[in-house]
């Protein structure tokens, strides 16, 4: 999260939540270290890391993997994830295979979002194939009172918006 407008709302929330076990970083979550160009969206808060040259950023943003993060953090035990990158979650799969490896109970819960992560160079078999390779088999379509599926069989293939929660076996 480096779009300085998204910034301020969740330092805002966290102000007026009290919350004191969060630590914010100014930083775009990636499949490695270093920068990317932030796009945003005309006429909508939304933004997004551009993988083209075609696009004007909004800014360009330092990127970070979940591995490295939680490296230098120690590795703490993680229970649960919760993105959701206008697309780029491929990318954070990719860069948290370790922090997989050392959370075997950690439960995923991500948006499924066909059109932008195609837009971020990530197809469904791809994005299915790093799922499966993390270790998660079974799943949950939240906006679909929890609706069980499996992977890689019940894997959604649709261009609706879903959250998921994905659970390891």
């Amino acid at each position: 999260m480096s779009d300085p407008r998204n910034l301020s709302y969740l330092v805002r929330n966290i102000a007026t939540n009290a919350c004191t076990n969060v630590v914010v970083e100014s930083k775009a979550v990636a499949d490695k270290k270093g920068s990317a160009s932030l796009i945003a969206e005309p006429d909508s808060e939304k933004s997004y890391l551009s993988v083209t040259q075609d696009q004007t950023p909004l800014m360009v943003v330092e990127t970070i993997t979940l591995d490295d993060f939680f490296a230098e953090a120690g590795w703490p035990p993680i229970g649960l994830v919760k993105m959701d990158i206008e697309g780029s979650e491929g990318a954070a799969l990719a860069g948290m295979r370790e922090l997989s490896r050392r959370s075997p109970e950690m439960r995923l819960i991500m948006e499924f979002n066909l059109m932008s992560m195609q837009r971020a160079g990530t197809s469904r078999n791809e994005l299915l194939d790093l799922l499966m390779d993390l270790g998660f088999r079974r799943g949950h379509i939240i906006e679909q009172g929890m609706k069980p599926f499996s992977l890689p069989d019940g894997f959604p293939n649709t261009q609706a918006v879903y959250n998921l929660l994905l659970v390891k076996e």
